[in-house]
């Protein structure tokens, strides 16, 4: 009878831990869905974060020459 419950506790810990796996993947894909980047909780500059920005501004600097040579 003991194993049975072992059983059922193992059980219990395996599908508690696949199931903060999934919450943790879909999480991160709805937050970059919503455009949150990985990087927005960072405190310290990292390069990661920098490139990003970069990149940002580059294509923000992008944007705004393509509206300027538009004709209606």
């Amino acid at each position: 009878m003991s194993t049975i419950w072992q059983n059922m506790i193992v059980y219990l810990i395996v599908a508690g831990c696949v199931a903060w796996v999934l919450w943790r993947v879909f999480h991160s894909i709805r937050q970059s869905r919503e455009g949150v980047t990985l990087c927005a909780g960072c405190t310290k500059p990292c390069e990661i974060k920098q490139q990003f920005e970069e990149k940002q501004r580059s294509c923000a600097r992008n944007v705004k020459k393509t509206k300027k040579t538009c004709c209606d």
